[in-house]
This record gives C-alpha cells, sequence and structure tokens, in this order.
C-alpha cells in the first residue's frame, strides 16, 4: 500500500470516526434532553390533577394516624361521608371549648356526618389529653400527631385550634381557626350535607 492511499484511508477513516461520534453524542443529547422534558411534562401534569393542599376547593392532605387505644385511623376510610377535623392541643383552652361543641353538634349527626380531633401530643401531654376526653365526655375519634407532621400539612394560622370542613369527596370546603360557635358549626355541617 502506499503512502498516499494510506493516508487517505486514515484521512478517510478518522473523518468518519469523527462524522459516526458526532453523530452518537448528538443523539445522546437529543435521548437526554427528550426525557428530562417529558418527565418534567409529567411532574406538572401529577402536581395539576392531584390538586391536593389545605387551602379551600383542594383535596385534603392524607393522614393515618394512631389513637387513643393505638388503632390506626387514615382519613380516607371515611371517604363518601363530610368530616369535620380539629386540631387542637391540651394547653389550649379554645381548643377544649371546641371539643364539646363539636360534641354537641355531632349529636345530631351521628352518622351523617364524622367528626375526628387530632391532639398535637407528645408523652406528657398525651396522659393529659386522655384524662381531659375523658372528663369532657367526647366521644368522636381523637388521633395523635406525635410527630406534628400532620398539623404542618394543615397548618394556615398561627393558632392550635385548626378547625377544617371536608365535603364528601375529601375536599376543605372550610376552615376556621380561633373558638367555633354551636351555630356556626351546624350551619357548616348542614352546607356539607347539601353539597
Amino acid at each position: 500500500m502506499s503512502t498516499t492511499k494510506i493516508i487517505t484511508f486514515a484521512i478517510t477513516k478518522g473523518k468518519f470516526h469523527l462524522i459516526f461520534l458526532s453523530a452518537m453524542y448528538f443523539l445522546f443529547g437529543f435521548f437526554i434532553a427528550i426525557v428530562l422534558l417529558s418527565d418534567k411534562s409529567q411532574l406538572t401534569t401529577l402536581a395539576e390533577t392531584t390538586n391536593v393542599g389545605n387551602e379551600v376547593g383542594k383535596q385534603a392532605p392524607q393522614f393515618t394516624l394512631t389513637d387513643f387505644s393505638g388503632n390506626q385511623v387514615s382519613l380516607s376510610s371515611f371517604q363518601g361521608k363530610p368530616v369535620v377535623i380539629t386540631f387542637w392541643g391540651s394547653w389550649c383552652l379554645s381548643c377544649l371549648k371546641n371539643l364539646t361543641i363539636l360534641e354537641m353538634v355531632k349529636q345530631g349527626y351521628q352518622d351523617k356526618v364524622v367528626f375526628i380531633g387530632i391532639h398535637r401530643s407528645d408523652k406528657e401531654s398525651t396522659k393529659r389529653a386522655f384524662f381531659l376526653l375523658r372528663k369532657l365526655a367526647v366521644t368522636y375519634p381523637q388521633l395523635l400527631d406525635t410527630n406534628g407532621q400532620t398539623y404542618s400539612q394543615y397548618k394556615f394560622a398561627e393558632d392550635t385550634d385548626l378547625n377544617y370542613f371536608l365535603d364528601k369527596n375529601g375536599l376543605v370546603s372550610e376552615r376556621l381557626t380561633g373558638l367555633l360557635t354551636e351555630d356556626v358549626v351546624k350551619s357548616k355541617v348542614q352546607q356539607l350535607l347539601e353539597q
């Protein structure tokens, strides 16, 4: 083989490798871009369709918490019924008043509406809370939020006593803070039943 043929072959082969490698890098980059863009659009679509949050009109965040007897209770188990949730602490006087108001209202809606109390607890306050619940004669389910995660998902104000009214599909219909009145709770519950 002559020197000219060897040089021509090397240049041709080099160009082939260069063109081949360039094409492979281009296709690899194109493939990565498609994957990244499609994942991003799927995440956006997922966020838009789930619409979970603590704001009115959004799907209430799901939770599974333990009650004072050690049984696990999930919000999803009440799907199909309106739900009233109150967050409380054993140190919060307005919270304790809200517990009794909800107990009174609950008596008129036994099988139609679910009432749930969620205690922001640690070991010491759990003992006190158990004693207070017995003294106040609260009969609806009381759950323990020992790590504060559920409260954080639902928190919309600095108060401990947060109150949520969810429709039968689990959408937030109303959220209130502070001391409730029996009339306000009855009105909100009636609205839930009419939806």
